[in-house]
């Protein structure tokens, strides 16, 4: 191959790039500059392989360089018998930093010109630094020459090759001075590599990436040529080939001829091993030493005839010689250099001649599987199925991260799946801001209705019935109106899919095995490519109560011409049956339209290191609601507590029968009681009685249900019979209250609340309450009401008689001892202090004679306080205290009247002529 090529002469007139004199014996002075020409355009950024062949010290160095012209940034990575290393230069800063990827350490230093270079080690500079050397320099055009010069080698014996029989012949093309026979060396089973094949019968060069898998016996090269690319994947266990156009997306599948696949000319694109076996079945002729591409190689040639594809093949192969490192081999090792091929096809009307150079031979199997493996997202028909898909879950709950790479959003779907008891529990947020809240839909299969909640008011959107383009709805339903749940192999995407295997891949640093399936999504009317990936040999998922390998971990989505999948990571997923609790839709219900009640059940051998109350509390709301024809989803708030040793209670609320029917759904609704006919047959079937009942080897659980009871709060907090009181510190005599003739005002201020007892708020009404109190008349000098009265003493003397009432008083003797009280709570008092009775006027009482006294039991000191409680809070009546008032008034003006008699007697004259009564200061005696 003749390339176009300089001779450069370079005259370093900037003294900055000189460092003493310059060496005659390499940089000669051209004597004749006539042919001085600008040095070509090198491209701003690119990326490329430079396999550097030190001569001065027989080595090999291969460096992949990265550059961005726009960032003024550049890479180099270096490898150099095993040891990898990186450098970064950062044109902008003028620094570069050095990196030893192996004992991860870095150093960073700045620029000393505008390139770097270390001084013998100039292979460490980028190709694009020391074209900036070349730029600036003076260039001489040196014409054509020939790169890679092509060695012709000779063999003596050739053979011809048909299927596995190997039969020698005589080829006149065969040279007839030879060299020893010898096998050729072997060759790695797995490995991967970069072939530049260079076609001189067409002037073309081609790269092929070849990558080899031999434990798994699959192998794959991805070949570029005029900016297209393509690839083909061998697989020798099936014996089929796969073509891939990854540029249109297509495939197709064909089945091997030979153990090994030719196509015709274009030789190259079958694999070095394939190639290899050829060269191994045949007899080959030892070379010699020999120096291809600057390094000191091994060759070994044959001649053989394809019986089946008609091709005639003359092949030498190269192989690095002893003592000359490669870059990724071990020291020693025999690593492919070149392979040329010469032949013709199809009669010899066809001739082909091409070399191979192999750039970066690593003899260890490709760390990236996806090499060897179909494009993501292409499945092509005809490949063999391989291994069987693993099963997912029929019941589940997980978490899905939907990523969705056209619209850049990531959302999270959270969904509850119930296939047996038919419920799905759908939440997700919205990442495009369409929403504020997050969603959470309750899908009711069994009555083919949906509950639309939001989570964070949880407020409830009137509930709708459930449609054909709904979610989790069975596309595939015949005829077309009918509803029902999708299973957990259609929501997966699994549902009727024609699957195949693809192989191991990582993924979230998982290692799994891969199947592609073609799937028809009715929804949309057309097929989609689906990816599975489900956790690989070694790895398991541990989630709630269970330990799972073979777990779904993800599976990809691609729609029809679509470029990008949408991506679903599957986490945290559990292959156990959700609790009805997470299908709660209690909000979408108001207070009449509920019933909360309670059971009561007896246990024995309730071991709860054995079992789960979450499960017992989900069996009960199951076989309650079956036996009595409900909706599993109509018990809500559900509890199950211990209070005692063996009673245990089922608290839960009974919800009305939903608001709207689904007449298509699938089964049909045979019964949907209302709300009191629905706890009619609860009732019922709770007062059977009804036993629940777990045998199990380590476990032997006896519920029996002693009763239900209903609770109605409303109720209950209205049939309140006694009012709250509070306890006061002092003892509170009775005060005047307001009556229904004249009114009597007093100069006493309302008392305040007492500092003890509990904080109640009272109302005073006039009114008396609901429930009838039995009392007895306040104004009576002793009362005794009718309860047990423990401890005997003398009734209270009253100091001031009781003119009028009223009511009259009764003078009759105490009730008998024997007589039993009821306890009574009065309302509290509002009074804080024990007050003083109001001084009208000073008077002195007439001596009035008391009733008999009588001796009686009356009630103990704890139950006087009581009553002195309630004589303080309830007073004396309207009518008493008008009375009392005008008694007094009565009495004071006839004693005034009296006094006033007998002073007249007494002193005649008054006062006027005794001036001891007058103070003669203030007072004068002409006042009088």
């Amino acid at each position: 191959m003749r390339l176009p090529g300089f001779c450069v002469s370079v005259f370093f007139s900037l003294l900055s790039l000189t460092r003493g004199q310059i060496d005659r014996s390499i940089c000669v002075p051209v004597s004749n500059i006539s042919d001085a020409s600008p040095i070509p355009a090198l491209s701003e950024s690119y990326s490329t392989t430079v396999e550097w062949k030190l001569l001065h010290n027989n080595s090999t160095i291969s460096i992949d360089e990265y550059v961005i012209g726009m960032e003024k940034l550049s890479s180099i990575r270096i490898t150099q018998e095993g040891h990898t290393s990186r450098i970064i230069y950062d044109e902008a800063n003028q620094q570069y930093t050095m990196l030893d990827i192996v004992n991860n350490q870095c150093t960073t230093q700045n620029y000393v010109l505008d390139v770097v270079l270390f001084g013998n080690e100039i292979w460490k500079s980028t190709t694009k630094q020391l074209y900036q050397i070349l730029k600036q320099s003076i260039t001489v055009y040196g014409g054509y020459h020939t790169i890679h010069a092509i060695i012709s080698t000779c063999t003596s014996h050739c053979s011809v090759y048909g299927g596995y029989q190997t039969i020698h012949a005589i080829i006149s093309t065969c040279s007839s001075h030879c060299s020893v026979l010898s096998p050729i060396p072997a060759l790695s089973e797995s490995y991967s590599t970069t072939v530049e094949w260079k076609l001189l019968h067409n002037n073309s060069t081609i790269s092929i990436d070849e990558y080899v898998i031999g434990m798994e016996k699959l192998s794959s090269i991805r070949i570029t040529q005029e900016g297209h690319t393509s690839r083909i994947i061998y697989d020798e266990a099936n014996q089929q080939y796969t073509m891939l156009d990854i540029v249109n997306n297509q495939c197709t599948t064909q089945n091997y001829v030979l153990d090994v696949v030719l196509f015709g000319n274009e030789i190259w694109k079958s694999t070095t091993k394939q190639l290899y076996q050829i060269l191994k079945q045949s007899i080959t002729v030892y070379g010699g030493y020999q120096t291809i591409r600057s390094t000191v190689v091994q060759s070994w040639s044959t001649c053989v005839y394809l019986l089946e594809y008609n091709v005639t093949l003359s092949a030498t192969i190269y192989f690095a010689a002893e003592g000359w490192p490669m870059p990724f081999a071990a020291p020693n090792a025999m690593v492919p250099v070149r392979l040329e091929l010469r032949g013709s096809y199809n009669n010899n009307q066809t001739r082909f001649h091409a070399v191979g150079d192999y750039v970066n031979f690593l003899p260890t199997p490709p760390t990236n599987l996806d090499n060897v493996q179909i494009e993501p997202g292409m499945f092509c028909a005809g490949r063999d199925v391989g291994m069987p898909i693993l099963p997912v879950p029929t019941d589940f709950s997980t978490v899905i991260e939907r990523v969705n790479i056209h619209d850049k959003q990531v959302t999270y779907e959270t969904i509850w799946f119930d296939s047996r008891r038919k419920f799905v529990r759908y939440e997700t947020k919205s990442a495009g801001g369409d929403d504020v809240d997050p969603t959470r839909i309750v899908f009711d299969f069994y009555d083919g209705v949906r509950y639309s909640i939001d989570p964070y008011t949880s407020s409830c959107d009137p509930p709708t019935i459930i449609e054909r383009g709904d979610k989790f709805v069975d596309q595939t339903a015949s005829p077309i109106t009918r509803i029902q749940m999708q299973s957990s192999l259609d929501f997966f995407k699994l549902q009727n899919a024609t699957v195949q295997y693809v192989g191991k891949r990582y993924t979230r640093k998982i290692f799994c095995d891969v199947w592609v399936g073609l799937y028809y999504d009715l929804n949309i009317g057309q097929n989609q490519t689906v990816e599975w990936y489900f956790l690989g040999e070694g790895w398991q998922e541990g989630i709630g109560t269970s330990i799972t390998p073979g777990s779904l971990v993800r599976f990809d989505v691609w729609a029809a011409n679509s470029n990008f999948p949408i991506i679903h990571n599957v986490h945290k997923l559990n292959p156990s049956q959700p609790y009805l609790t997470a299908f709660e839709i209690g909000p979408c219900f108001t207070g009449p339209h509920k019933r909360n009640f309670v059971i009561k059940f007896a246990t024995s051998g309730l071991d709860l290191s054995q079992v789960s109350l979450n499960y017992i509390r989900d069996q009960i709301q199951e076989i309650l609601t079956t036996q009595a024809q409900l909706d599993n989803l109509r018990f809500s708030n559900v509890a199950f507590e211990n209070f005692g040793a063996n009673d245990w209670y089922f608290t839960a609320t009974l919800l009305d029968k939903s608001p709207v029917d689904n007449n298509n759904i699938f089964p049909p609704v045979l019964m949907k009681e209302p709300l009191n006919s629905a706890f009619g047959f609860l009732t019922g079937y709770v007062d059977t009685p009804w036993v629940y009942n777990i045998t199990q080897p380590t476990l032997n659980l006896r519920l029996t249900a002693m009763g239900i009871l209903p609770l109605y709060y409303p109720y209950d907090f209205t049939t309140t019979t006694t009012q709250p009181t509070t306890t006061g510190t002092f003892l509170v005599p009775t005060l005047p209250v307001q009556t229904t003739g004249t009114s009597v005002t007093t100069a006493m201020p309302t008392p305040p609340a007492p500092p003890t007892g509990p904080t109640v708020k009272v109302t005073t009404q006039t009114t008396s309450p609901t429930t009838k109190l039995t009392t007895s008349n306040r104004s009576e000098p002793c009362k005794c009401p009718k309860s047990t009265c423990p401890n005997p003493t003398t009734c209270p003397t009253i100091t001031c008689p009781v003119i009028t009432t009223p009511r009259p008083m009764t003078s009759t003797a105490c009730p008998p001892t024997t007589c039993k009280c009821p306890k009574v709570t009065c309302p509290s008092a509002t009074t804080q202090k024990p007050q003083n009775m109001p001084v009208y006027t000073k008077v002195t009482c007439p001596p009035v004679t008391p009733p008999p006294p009588c001796t009686t039991p009356v009630p103990g000191s704890s139950h006087l306080s009581a009553q002195a409680q309630q004589q303080s809070s309830k007073g004396v009546n309207a009518g008493g205290a008008v009375g009392i008032a005008l008694a007094c008034l009565a009495i004071g003006a006839i004693v005034g009247a009296i006094v006033m008699f007998v002073i007249q007697k007494k002193f005649p004259n008054g006062f006027r002529n005794r001036d001891g009564y007058l103070n003669p200061v203030f007072d004068d005696s002409s006042r009088y």
